[in-house]
């Protein structure tokens, strides 16, 4: 990669981000946590922090990131920011196992953009986590109605949500708890 100004967070979280997207997690970290460093207050970049870490199984660094960063911009309806942030939570803390609170955020997350599969699976797995089969089957009712491939695409692994092997088979448990047959 091109060299880029290390003392610049928009600079480090744009590349940061385009480095998980593309599976390159320990660079994406590490520009994310040089942006954070660079500019402690900047809540994109602490969104893309957390999203990164929740997305590796760092539940307990996520869930302190995303709520800094729905502390620093409670109103970031624009870029998307506490949708995501919301979504963090929820990740983080289904890599955690607290399924009930992984579910509160899930609920947030999916007030805040609805038609979002992950949000929707994520929310199914938690839903028969806690026993709630309704809910869970409700979801699985909406998310078809939208994105009807997607639970297969995560089977598939063509949609991974953590990369952390043990998240992804509790995330498939989850699924196949609800009822999903791969």
């Amino acid at each position: 990669m091109t060299a880029i100004n290390a003392q610049d967070e928009r600079t480090l979280t744009a590349r940061g981000w385009v480095r998980v997207t593309r599976g390159e997690y320990t660079g994406g970290l590490a520009d994310l946590r040089r942006a954070h460093e660079v500019n402690p207050n900047y809540a994109f970049g602490l969104i893309g922090l957390a999203f990164a870490e929740a997305t590796t199984g760092l539940g307990h660094e996520a869930e302190a990131h995303a709520q800094l960063a729905l502390r620093l911009s409670p109103r970031d309806y624009g870029s998307g920011g506490i949708g995501l942030a919301r979504l963090v939570l929820a990740m983080a803390h289904f890599t955690l196992k607290n399924y009930d609170e992984a579910a509160r955020w899930c609920e947030a997350a999916i007030q805040a953009q609805h038609r979002a599969p992950i949000r929707r699976a994520l929310m199914i797995a938690c839903s028969a986590r806690t026993g709630d089969m309704a809910r869970a089957r409700a979801e699985i009712a909406v998310l078809n109605s939208f994105a009807p491939d997607f639970i297969a695409s995560v089977f598939r692994g063509q949609n991974p949500v953590f990369t952390r092997q043990e998240d992804m088979e509790n995330l498939l448990g989850g699924l196949r708890l609800a009822g999903i047959a791969n």
